[in-house]
């Protein structure tokens, strides 16, 4: 992501996070140090769901449906947006 991304003090201070952050063309996530807070996600094709539980992402998709873990201390990680219209 190349787009200036503002920290507020509170977000600096807070030394365990799992962040997810957007720009009009992508969209990423970071994870502090020691990884405590998980990150779920299920992409494929134009969808894409996230939550810190595999199992809300899986009410969503209740079929047999792939969703990554991602963890690790300081992951991070962005996905393409496609614009509107384009799906």
């Amino acid at each position: 992501m190349s787009a200036l991304v503002v920290i507020s003090p509170a977000m600096a201070t807070n030394p365990v996070f799992t962040y997810i952050i957007s720009t009009p063309t992508q969209i990423g996530m970071a994870k502090d140090r020691w990884a405590i807070k998980p990150l779920a996600v299920f992409a494929h094709e134009q969808e894409m769901a996230t939550a810190t539980e595999e199992q809300a992402v899986r009410k969503l998709y209740t079929g047999e449906v792939p969703i990554s873990n991602l963890d690790g201390p300081g992951y991070s990680t962005t996905w393409d947006v496609l614009p509107a219209g384009r799906a």
